[in-house]
C-alpha cells in the first residue's frame, strides 16, 4: 500500500520584438513588442492498492495567452490577441489476473478553448460588430483587427486492453485485447469581418478633399456568424498476438476495426460573407479609436452585394 505524487509548475514568458517598416508613411514606422505568458501545470500520482491492483492519476493543463500579437505590416491599433486554455486528466487501473493476465482499464477527458481574436473583440464580450472597420492600404493595415473566432474541443474515452501469456502452445503466445470508446464534440463560432473592412489602392491619409484616398472596396460579413456544434463516437477494438515460434523466429500477427458516428452539425454552419462594392460616395464622416491613425467611416448612396449566388439586403455600412 504505498503512493507515489509528483507535480510541477512551469511559467514562460517571452517578449519578441518587432519592428514595424512601413516605408510609404514613415509616420507610422515603430518598434514593439509580443507578449506571451504561460503556465504550464503537471500533476502525477499512483497508488498501490495491494498487490494485484494499481492506478494512477495524471492532469496536465497549460494557459498560454498571447494579449499582443504583431507583424511588420500592423499599426498599433491593428494588433490582435489569442487566448488559449488547454487540459488533459487521465485515470487508469492495472489488475494482475494469476501469473499470465493483467488488464488495464483506462479513462481520459481533453479540453481545448481557444479565441483567435483581437484586444478589443476580447475585452468587449466578444461582440465583433460594434467595432471600427479595418483599413487596409496598399501596403499596410490599420485601425482595428478583423479576426474574431473560436474553437472550443472536448473529448471523453475509456478503453480496456487485455493482456494474456501463454506458453508452450506450439511456441509461446503473448496475446492482447483490446477495445475503445471516444467521444467528441466541436464547437466552431466565427464572428471575422463582422465590423468591415475598407481596402484602398495607396498609402496616403484619408482626405475629404482628395477622391484619390478614398477607399475602392468594402467587404463584411452580414447576417450570422458561424456557429455551429459537431459531435462524433468512436469505436475501435483490436487483438494480437506476438508468436514465438521459436528462439530466433518470433511472427506478429493482428487485426483492428474503427467505426465512427458523426452527426451533422447543429447550429449556424455557413454564415452569408458579402463583397459590398462601392460605386459613388455622396458623403463621409470621421470617427476612430483614441490611438487611430487614419480614421475613415463613410457612407454611399449605392452598394452591391453578392452573397453565395443569392442576393440579401445590404446592413449599414460600419459606422
Amino acid at each position: 500500500d504505498k503512493m507515489h505524487f509528483f507535480t510541477s509548475v512551469e511559467r514562460v514568458i517571452l517578449d519578441g520584438g518587432v519592428t514595424i517598416n512601413i516605408p510609404s508613411r514613415p509616420d507610422l514606422i515603430r518598434t514593439d513588442f509580443e507578449n506571451t505568458r504561460v503556465w504550464n501545470t503537471y500533476v502525477r500520482a499512483d497508488h498501490q492498492l495491494n498487490a494485484a491492483n494499481t492506478y494512477g492519476v495524471r492532469w496536465l493543463r497549460e494557459t498560454s495567452p498571447q494579449p499582443v500579437q504583431l507583424l511588420d505590416y500592423w499599426t498599433a491599433p491593428r494588433t490582435e490577441a489569442e487566448t488559449d486554455v488547454d487540459w488533459t486528466v487521465v485515470g487508469n487501473l492495472s489488475s494482475v489476473i494469476g501469473s499470465t493476465r493483467v488488464n488495464t482499464f483506462r479513462v481520459s477527458a481533453v479540453k481545448e478553448d481557444v479565441f483567435f481574436g483581437n484586444p478589443n473583440f476580447n475585452s468587449n464580450g466578444h461582440d465583433q460588430r460594434i467595432l471600427l472597420p479595418t483599413l487596409n492600404f496598399l501596403s499596410f493595415s490599420d485601425q482595428q483587427s478583423p479576426r474574431a473566432s473560436r474553437r472550443l474541443d472536448v473529448a471523453y474515452g475509456a478503453d480496456n486492453v487485455f493482456a494474456w501469456f501463454v506458453p508452450n502452445k506450439m511456441g509461446d503466445h503473448d496475446l492482447k485485447f483490446g477495445v475503445n470508446y471516444l467521444y467528441s464534440t466541436l464547437r466552431v463560432q466565427d464572428y471575422g469581418n463582422m465590423n468591415g473592412t475598407f481596402t484602398f489602392s495607396q498609402d496616403q491619409p484619408f482626405s475629404a478633399a482628395n477622391p484619390r484616398t478614398y477607399p475602392e472596396r468594402l467587404s463584411v460579413r452580414v447576417a450570422n456568424p458561424v456557429n455551429f456544434l459537431m459531435k462524433g463516437h468512436f469505436i475501435g477494438m483490436f487483438a494480437q498476438d506476438k508468436w514465438k515460434v521459436r528462439d530466433r523466429l518470433t511472427l506478429s500477427l493482428g487485426r483492428a476495426t474503427t467505426s465512427k458516428c458523426c452527426r451533422r452539425p447543429t447550429g449556424t454552419t455557413r454564415s452569408l460573407p458579402a463583397i459590398r462594392t462601392v460605386t459613388r460616395w455622396t458623403s463621409t464622416t470621421s470617427r476612430h479609436a483614441s490611438g487611430s491613425t487614419t480614421p475613415w467611416t463613410a457612407k454611399a448612396d449605392r452598394r452591391c452585394a453578392v452573397v453565395s449566388g443569392s442576393s440579401t439586403s445590404a446592413p449599414p455600412t460600419p459606422s
